[in-house]
């Protein structure tokens, strides 16, 4: 048996079982109910027959902010019309009546009735849910007709409510047919042992009847829940109303065409639909930047040119543009004889692919500013599917000029590779360090052709300025960064705008000496002038590369850096021009393999990078007693202990300041773990973690 499902039944987000994880198919077993000297309990019918739903989410896992009614035509027959509101306590959407409701209260802590929510459209079949800290039964009564009270299921996981309760089962939730109160404005009220703690005021519209049968229809609502994306409703007989079926990128037929072979791993017929559809309408900015991606793809993956030298080269390629998901580039364990040179096969990927790039960065360049194309992940070829989640994400300005200064920079390298003699064997790179390779290819790097320079000079003035226009474009949005591509946190500004300064100084010494000055996070100012390099003054690389015992014969680089020294050289190691650069945010474990050791006491800095970014601490407590754990600041964080071994101790939500989690902890002496997670999957920020202890 197959269903579709969406939104929300009987949990608020998905901390605990609810639908709003992934898109996919899995299987549901009943729950029954037994009541035994007047205890109700719950229990997995592992007799039932496994259900298989489909859930489909809108790429998160509790969506917030969105407002949307529509109105259909032919539904639930032929010249009948329905009108659905999106409602965001339900996650999905309701049948709408003609007028609204007003009146109740959802409760207080520790009894909160979450759904439905005072005011609410409700239709179908749907939950009247929320939690209870404690209580020996949970009732629902309609219309202040005691003769109408119901008795919820009461017991179900609820991690969020820890902090509050002290324990997790604490879920209460009760499934009714709204059908059965007929059209118009009615009240729930909600009892604990008896006694009101919530009521709320909503208005039911049905089609006429208590139970619809025989009925069907799908309807697509567009751009929602943003613009150019699209939902499919599909009508559930079970649930007496919609659900989501289904979400695509909207646009152009052409479009819509390409996102179907992209999805099916088919570049090379995706690249064909979406350069038609920029034939159709030139205009069509959806098109065009999707064009401009897969064509690079497709001319890597299938010039004859560039297959040929990875077969040379010992390699044996599996699938090419046309199945993406076959794709197999297995290194051979030796090179064979007749395998090509760096040489050659640099200056194919400059052939082959420089004036694909060069087209790219062409229609790039001609996308308006204005530009927003939103992206759903599910189209991305099935193989990575694992990737996606059903997530949507924003593809702005501020992505398309990252993309174009990634390109640029691209071609420049491949025109620096040009000016200089790279021609090493293939056998050489096998070898372990630069000065070994250096050693068995003793006449390499020389310059011999200075008028690549030039060119080089051009893309990478370019690549520099887009990467700054990047940054400016990101630090001026005023939306929701949440479904971004590229995100700078509150905390991450002041390094946002540094790096911006940086490259900016950087693209001016491209053509005269600047000064990098110390607020940039120098120790002294430093001289930088590349124009040494691009004018062609640097006969040769191999004296700027480091010799063996770790140092330079020329540490300024021939006058590039006047100022630096060997010393300087040491402090500019790729770790440590990381960390300057804040591209190092991440930088506590993401497992515990990997986590961070903090003492007792102490105050640890972190930072949820990214959407489900994950830090994990580890801890020694010396003996037995009292252990805190917890987070400050205004990132909205959810923690958790372990043991030892990895074993889940404890958990908490919001008990700490503000959104933050505390956790307090009866510890004997051993090793403990820490995780910290956002909120949701969208949740990202800084925080500081506090550890403290107090021997017994």
């Amino acid at each position: 048996m197959g269903l579709a499902a969406s939104g929300h039944l009987l949990n608020r987000t998905a901390r605990y079982p609810a639908w709003g994880r992934s898109p996919c198919p899995g299987n549901v077993r009943a729950l029954a109910r037994s009541e035994e000297g007047g205890d109700t309990r719950f229990y997995w019918n592992h007799q039932s027959t496994p259900v298989t739903v489909t859930v489909t989410t809108l790429g998160h896992q509790f969506l917030r902010g969105v407002e949307k009614e529509v109105n259909f035509t032919g539904f639930p027959s032929a010249g009948d019309s329905v009108s659905l509101q999106w409602q965001q306590s339900l996650q999905n959407f309701v049948i709408r009546g003609a007028t609204g409701a007003s009146g109740g209260h959802a409760g207080a802590s520790p009894k909160i009735l979450e759904n439905p929510q005072p005011g609410a459209f409700v239709s179908g079949v749907g939950a009247i849910s929320g939690w209870v800290c404690e209580a020996s039964t949970i009732e629902i009564e309609f219309n202040h007709d005691a003769a109408n009270r119901w008795q919820a299921g009461y017991g179900t996981l609820r991690e969020d409510t820890y902090g509050e309760c002290g324990d997790t089962n604490n879920g209460f939730g009760l499934l009714y047919n709204w059908n059965r109160l007929g059209d118009g404005t009615h009240t729930v009220r909600a009892f604990a042992d008896g006694v009101e703690f919530a009521s709320a005021t909503v208005v039911v519209t049905t089609f006429g009847e208590e139970f619809l049968r025989g009925a069907s229809g799908t309807f697509t609502v567009s751009d929602f829940p943003q613009p150019g994306i699209s939902v499919d409703l599909l009508w559930q007989q079970s649930q007496q109303n919609f659900a989501i079926a289904g979400v695509a990128g909207d646009g152009s037929e052409g479009v819509r065409a390409g996102l179907a072979a992209l999805k099916a791993g088919n570049v090379r017929e995706a690249n064909t639909a979406f350069r038609q559809a920029t034939v159709d309408n030139p205009a069509d900015t959806t098109a065009g930047l999707y064009h401009a991606v897969t064509r690079i793809a497709t001319k890597a993956l299938d010039t004859s040119q560039l297959r040929e030298l990875a077969r040379r080269s010992g390699m044996s390629l599996g699938g090419d543009a046309s199945d993406v998901c076959s794709l197999d580039f297995p290194l051979p364990e030796e090179i064979p004889p007749g395998a090509p040179q760096t040489a050659e096969i640099f200056k194919a990927l400059r052939d082959v692919l420089g004036p694909e790039i060069d087209a790219a960065l062409t229609t790039l360049n001609g996308l308006p500013a204005s530009v927003d194309v939103p992206f759903v992940l599910g189209n991305l070829p099935s193989c990575y599917s694992m990737l996606a989640d059903g997530f949507v994400v924003e593809i702005d300005r501020s992505d398309v000029q990252a993309l174009t200064a990634t390109l640029q920079a691209i071609r420049g390298l491949l025109e620096v590779l040009a000016a200089y003699d790279v021609d090493v064997g293939l056998e050489a790179l096998q070898t372990p360090t630069l000065q070994e390779i250096l050693a068995a290819e003793p006449t390499t790097l020389p310059l011999v052709s200075s008028t690549r320079l030039s060119p080089a000079r051009t893309f990478f003035n370019q690549a520099l300025s887009s990467a700054s226009q990047a940054i400016s474009s990101i630090l001026a949005e005023t939306d929701s960064q949440a479904d971004d591509v590229i995100v700078v946190t509150p905390g991450g500004v002041a390094e946002a705008q540094t790096i911006k300064r940086v490259l900016d100084l950087v693209r001016q010494s491209l053509g005269e000496t600047v000064v990098l000055p110390t607020d940039i996070g120098l120790d002294n100012s430093e001289r930088l002038n590349l124009n040494v390099f691009f004018s062609g003054r640097i006969g040769a690389l191999r004296p700027l590369l480091l010799a063996p015992g770790g140092t330079f014969s020329d540490p300024t680089f021939g006058g590039i850096a006047p100022d630096f020294t060997q010393q300087d050289i040491g402090e500019y190691t790729p770790e440590n021009l990381l960390i300057w650069l804040g591209w190092d945010d991440d930088h506590h474990g993401d497992t515990r393999q990997e986590a961070t050791d903090v003492g007792l006491p102490s105050d640890t800095a972190g930072i949820l990078a990214l959407g489900g970014d994950e830090d994990y601490f580890r801890l020694s407590v010396p003996s037995a007693g009292t252990l805190v754990v917890e987070t400050t600041g205004s990132t909205d964080t959810y923690g958790r202990l372990y043991s030892a071994t990895g074993s889940g101790l404890t958990f908490d939500d919001d008990s700490g300041s503000d959104t933050n989690f505390r956790i307090v902890h009866q510890a004997s002496a051993g090793t403990y773990y820490v995780g910290v997670f956002g909120y949701d999957d969208d949740t990202t920020g800084s925080y500081t973690l506090r550890v403290r202890f107090t021997a017994q």
